[in-house]
């Protein structure tokens, strides 16, 4: 009978792991999609010269 405890203990504490491994995988994507999506934002502003713009506007320094 002990056994069986033990071996229901370690589905459930295995299954409550995967569910929050599964949990804070999906986070981790929310935060890597938003992190691409600023880069993507920053390549466009380079590539269309804004960047240029924006910091002489803010009397930034581009060449440090």
């Amino acid at each position: 009978m002990t056994m069986l405890i033990w071996s229901c203990f370690y589905y459930f504490s295995a299954q409550k792991i995967l569910k929050d491994e599964k949990e804070l995988a999906t986070r981790q994507q929310e935060v890597l999609d938003g992190n691409c999506k600023k880069y993507d934002m920053l390549e466009a502003l380079v590539q269309k010269g804004d960047i240029t713009n924006l910091a002489q506007q803010y009397g930034v320094n581009l060449n440090d």
